[in-house]
């Protein structure tokens, strides 16, 4: 890890840490990871509206040595809340999505919480326009439509919007509803990138 900027946000509903410069090297940890072999993943939208490309198989503990550290501010920033766990218990994986319809413009993509007790995410792009970013959702989001999936912008409640920046994490409870956000067109020609760290796996 680099020598990071922290910032911690206090939401309606929960903490969440912002640190920027995540990574010491950004552009050696983003070219390791284009190295890594690469699964299908397990879902898109069928009906092309949003395509959600690969899932990067799991990095375990042992090859994280910044892990440690990491669980360190947790521990901190999360005092009194956090159950200890250990190096072993946590994993890796990188997204890629990109959009390739209109209806992200009036739905959010899949508001999910996390199999974790706490998840960093780690914006792996080295560019990102304004309104492009990440989300918190609280109450617990209500479909729109029956679609699986999408849920209508005017059903669901923002509790807390993280801009997206190169080299930018975002540390949150894994139980709290949360995804992408997309307000460009900057990810219908380039896909979005993320590093996700579960801590604590459930």
């Amino acid at each position: 890890m680099g020598e990071c900027k922290e910032r911690v946000v206090r939401t309606n509903t929960t903490t969440v840490a912002v640190l920027d410069d995540f990574w010491a090297d950004f552009d050696a940890v983003k070219e390791q990871f284009s190295k890594l072999p690469v699964a299908p993943a397990s879902y898109f939208d069928r009906d092309m509206e949003f395509y959600r490309s690969a899932w990067i198989s799991t990095i375990k503990g042992q090859s994280l040595p910044f892990y440690d550290e990491l669980n360190r501010k947790i521990l901190r920033i999360y005092a009194g809340e956090t159950p200890f766990f250990d190096n072993s218990d946590h994993e890796v994986t990188l997204n890629w999505n990109r959009v390739t319809g209109d209806r992200i413009e009036k739905d959010f993509f899949n508001p999910h919480p996390d199999p974790a007790r706490y998840t960093t995410i780690v914006f792996m792009n080295d560019e990102y326009d304004d309104g492009d970013g990440f989300n918190l959702y609280h109450p617990v989001p209500e479909p729109g439509d029956p679609r699986p999936f999408w849920f209508g912008r005017e059903y669901v409640n923002v509790d807390c919007f993280v801009r997206g920046k190169r080299n930018r994490a975002v540390i949150f409870p894994g139980h709290i509803y949360h995804g992408l956000e997309i307000r460009s067109q900057r990810f219908r020609d380039e896909f979005r990138c993320t590093a996700a760290i579960f801590h604590g796996k459930l």
